[in-house]
């Protein structure tokens, strides 16, 4: 039962500390859309939402406390609700309060995890990670953090790989070197294969990413989200070489933004300035 003096999260069946989490149709409705931001609908539980109703609490505006999720890669805490979802069905099936309060009930539940990955390191990983957060918004003892918890970890991450890490191969760069000799001058290929060149070109010289060109930041005015986007006025073309300003990307947490030179190759058919200045 939901104690008197805690005020659940909207209508949603978000379950607070010490309250005991009882069976219930999941057919309930669980968007928590607040009139601006996307809402996941993945369980539930969402860390945002759980944010959010904790800064409202202290008297913080809905505009505000939406923008608090935005300190966590969307990725990120798309990796934390699906964590968290697993631990509140897992509450469910217990009896017992979501988040768990006793570190046997946390450790049944990181066994149960870590045996169902060959590799449990990376799903602990996050797992405590998203623990952290919501132990500190319910102000509780982080009991993931504990020494046995640790140790725990330490002993499911040995005794449970099964199998080591596929390394990633170094990519054949000379392969692309003599494809792109072989192709035709660039005014003649078609937009597909320029946009491709142009890539392959960028990846290989300048240790681009895909996510360097389509960024996954958003940013939020009074018309809602807006996805970050790569525009043709972030190049500066000149005779020796092309300015690329990136922002947004992943190695721009603080959005300050920064500027790399890429000079113009001696060799037309392989030169990734003048490609990208043709796909343009």
């Amino acid at each position: 039962m939901v104690r008197s003096d805690l005020v659940p999260l909207s209508s949603q069946n978000v379950h607070f500390p010490t309250i005991e989490v009882t069976k219930q149709s999941k057919s309930v409705s669980v968007n928590g859309s607040s009139g601006t931001l996307p809402q996941q609908k993945m369980g539930p539980v969402f860390l945002e939402d759980i944010w959010r109703h904790k800064l409202e609490l202290k008297g913080w505006s809905l505009e505000v406390s939406d923008r608090f999720q935005f300190c966590i890669a969307p990725s990120t805490l798309r990796s934390y609700n699906h964590i968290l979802e697993k631990l509140y069905d897992f509450c469910l099936s217990r009896s017992c309060p979501f988040p768990p309060v006793s570190n046997k009930d946390l450790a049944d539940f990181l066994y149960l995890i870590a045996c169902q990955s060959q590799r449990p390191h990376s799903e602990l990983r996050t797992a405590t990670a998203a623990f952290g957060h919501i132990y500190k918004v319910q102000s509780l003892p982080n009991i993931a953090d504990s020494y046995e918890i640790k140790m725990l970890i330490c002993a499911l991450v040995k005794s449970g790989t099964s199998r080591s890490m596929q390394r990633s191969k170094v990519m054949p760069s000379s392969s692309f070197h003599d494809l792109f000799l072989k192709w035709e001058d660039n005014n003649t290929l078609d937009i597909k294969a320029l946009r491709l060149k142009a890539i392959t070109l960028l990846t290989l010289t300048a240790m681009f990413r895909p996510s360097d060109i389509a960024p996954n930041a958003q940013t939020v005015d009074t018309d809602g989200v807006k996805k970050v986007v790569f525009t043709v006025d972030q190049v500066v073309f000149s005779d020796e070489d092309a300015k690329i300003h990136f922002f947004g990307i992943k190695n721009d947490a603080k959005r300050t933004g920064f500027e790399i030179v890429l000079p113009r190759a001696s060799i037309v058919k392989l030169d990734p300035v003048q490609t990208l200045q043709d796909y343009i």
